[in-house]
This record gives structure tokens, sequence and C-alpha cells, in this order.
């Protein structure tokens, strides 16, 4: 994760009387404090002239210098405080970075009863808006002032309020302690309210959809036109039409939902649908919310029939990221055996890369090879040359002992 620079500085602390960071302190140092994932930059990550770094895993990319990121985070933010403010939103409150906005304090007003914009900034780069709030101490003055209350309502005359905050939390939890006890008598009332927590979230639910954006623009067009991503994207589609909704947006910050919508108005169209309706929606949930380089993903393999070879085959992105000669070699050997992969040992890459393809294609052999797929692709995923260092063969051998743990044959007793 280190740059030579870094290095170099943290051998000078190591063979000095100062402290040198380790483990985790190693690598917040490494980072210049709190971690800033890629996914909270507001801006085209491709005008970053700075380090990307990436976890031990590969799963994860963070900035390496933020004193770089700042500065174009902070441009992309006027930029948002200003088409706020072209919308009507005159008055934006930007807080401090790493200052919470206190949603409990504050409640909800419309742009026409002088709603304001408060914006969250973290440490770690996310930045989160609250649209439309306004201090709950303006708020009773404005509705004292007018003779209202609750956005437009009468106003009740009363000295005390009906429930005290001990009592409002007593009822809450008795509330919820009976419903919920009857819950489980309903399996299938809980299905659907399963799908509607997976769809839109709720206080104790966050789920968000799995980006496939990513800093290699060759990728992200590769996996946007692949057989895998128009298959989904039918099936998005048909659920979407099936519930009338429309796929969360997230305008400045990466939405943590998956559909926009109201719960409980999604909850009763989901009371509409048939068990298979509700599956199909429920199913759709899942997969949009896998995580890409998971283990998981290689343990529904052992689970669900997946034809990769029919998905997907390798294309030009494929081809041009492939880089280590070694590895390519190793292909050349796959596909086209011990002799050829030999012959061509000392041969540029691009060459040998040209070898797989026309063997793929059949020029200049007898039997073309347009099924073969790099072991990285095939069901199980299997490596090259190191496991531990091919994320997918490394998750397939932890999870197959345990996927194929029930099906080992059972021997036999000695009498």
């Amino acid at each position: 994760m280190a740059t030579k620079d870094q290095q170099m500085k943290w051998l000078a602390l190591y063979h000095s009387d100062e402290y040198a960071p380790s483990g985790y302190q190693l690598k917040e140092w490494l980072i210049g404090g709190a971690q800033i994932e890629i996914s909270a930059a507001l801006f085209d990550t491709a005008i970053f002239d700075g380090h990307i770094i990436s976890d031990l895993f590969g799963e994860t990319e963070y900035f390496a210098d933020p004193d770089q990121f700042w500065p174009l985070q902070n441009t992309a933010i006027a930029t948002a405080i200003s088409e706020w403010k072209s919308e009507g939103w005159t008055d934006v409150v930007l807080l401090e970075r790493g200052h919470r906005f206190e949603r409990y304090e504050h409640g909800k007003r419309k742009l026409e009863q002088g709603g304001k914009i408060y914006i969250e900034i973290g440490h770690d780069g996310t930045v989160t808006p609250y649209i439309g709030y306004l201090p709950n101490a303006a708020i009773k003055k404005i509705d004292a002032i007018l003779g209202l209350e609750n956005g437009g309502k009468s106003k009740t005359i009363s000295t005390r309020p009906e429930m005290s905050g001990p009592m409002q939390t007593y009822i809450a939890l008795h509330r919820h302690a009976a419903i919920r006890s009857c819950l489980l008598e309903h399996p299938k009332i809980a299905l659907r309210l399963t799908a509607a927590h997976m769809l839109v979230g709720a206080n104790l639910w966050t789920i968000e959809p799995q980006k496939t954006k990513t800093r290699k623009e060759i990728t992200t067009v590769s996996v946007a036109n692949s057989k895998g991503a128009a298959r989904f994207e039918s099936e998005r589609e048909a659920v979407y039409a099936l519930l009338n909704v429309e796929q969360a947006k997230g305008i400045y910050t990466p939405p943590k939902y998956l559909v926009e919508g109201d719960i409980a108005t999604i909850f009763a169209s989901l009371l509409e649908l048939e068990d298979d309706a509700v599956m199909q929606v429920m199913t759709f949930a899942m997969a949009e919310s896998l995580a890409a380089g998971s283990r998981i993903m290689e343990a529904i393999t052992y689970a669900v029939p997946v034809d990769m070879g029919a998905l997907w085959e390798p294309d030009d992105a494929f081809f041009e990221l492939l880089r280590d000669k070694s590895i390519i070699n190793a292909m050349v050997k796959d596909i086209a055996g011990k002799g050829t992969a030999d012959g061509a040992l000392t041969e540029t890459g691009k060459l040998q890369k040209q070898i797989i393809r026309n063997r793929m294609a059949g020029h200049g052999v007898k039997e073309a090879s347009p099924d073969w797929r790099p072991k990285w692709m095939q069901i199980p995923a299997t490596h090259y040359i190191d496991k531990d260092t091919c994320p997918p063969a490394k998750a397939d051998a932890n999870v197959s002992k345990i996927m194929m743990a029930d099906k080992k044959p059972k021997t036999k007793k000695a009498a």
C-alpha cells in the first residue's frame, strides 16, 4: 500500500526514537487519517492525480492523499450548493467537517415553509445532504406566531403533551413486543415485509446496490454490455413495473436503498401480490445487493447452476487488462498446450494474447476453441500460479469445504 516515499519515512521513524505505527495504525498513517473510499468522491475520479490504493484483499480502494482529495471534493460540493440555490433553496447550511446533523433536533419543512438544506461532511469524505429541515425551536416559534402546528393544522390548546417521553417509550416497546409476536404466526406477511425492507430500507435496515462503475472505464463499459447485465436489467424493468416504482437515485451521494418509495406503500403493494411474484421481487433485491468479490458469491455457485460460458466470454477489455506475461503464458498452455506455450515463452505479451485469440477463433488450427474460458472465470474458479493471490480461487477453496461438507461420503466404522 505504501509509496516509496512513505516507506522511506516509515523506516526513518522505525530507526529513530519516535513511534513507528504498525497494524491498523499503520494503515491509518499511510492514508493520512480517516480512510476515504473512492465511492465517497462526488467528482470524476479520472481527474484525481494522486495515488489510489486498495486493501490487502483488493475489495476496497482508497485515496492515498487526502490533501489532493479534498480540493476536488470541495469544488463538487460548491457546485451542488449552486445548483440547489438555483432551484430556490437559498439557505444551505454547510456543517463543519466531522460534525453530525442531529436529525432529532430538526423537523421536516418544505421549501415554501422556510426549509433549509443541511450538508453533513464526514472525515471519511462522505457527503450527506438533509433536504428540507428546520430546527425544532424555529418550527415551534413559527407555528406559535401563525397559531398553527404540525405543518399547518389547527393548534390544539394543551398545557402538556398527551404522553411523556418515558411513557412514549413504554408504549412503543410494549406495542413492538405484542405485534412482532403475532407476526411470527404469519410467515407470508413477514415475507412481504422483508421484501419491502430490502427495497427501501428502514430504521434498522441499510441495503445498497453493488456499484458497477469503476475507475477503469473499459471495465465499466464491458460489464454494462455483458449478457449477465442485460439479463439483470430486463428483470429490473419487470420488477419495477410490478410495483410501480423507480430505481433509487443518489444525486450527490450513492443511495442506501434500492428503489424510490415509502416502505408502508410498498408493503401494501406487496400484500396484493401472489407468493410467486413476491419471491420474484425478493430474489431481485437479494441479487441487486450482493457484494462483488465476496466469499458468498462463490458459495452461491454450489447452490445455483451458473453457466459462465454462456454469460461471459473474453473481450477486448479482458485482454487489455491482462498484463502479466507469466499468467498469459499459462493461459496459452491452457488453450494451446505446453509445446505452444514453451515456444512462445519469450515472445511479447501482445503476441501471446493473440495466440489465445487465434485458438478461440480457430485461425491456423483444425478445430476452434470458442468455449475456452480462463480458470478465473470457470465454475468453480481455480488459479494458474498462486491461489492465495487469486481472490476467486481463494474464496472458492474456502467455501467449498463448507458447501460440500454434507456431501462427503460417510465411512463405515470398523466392526
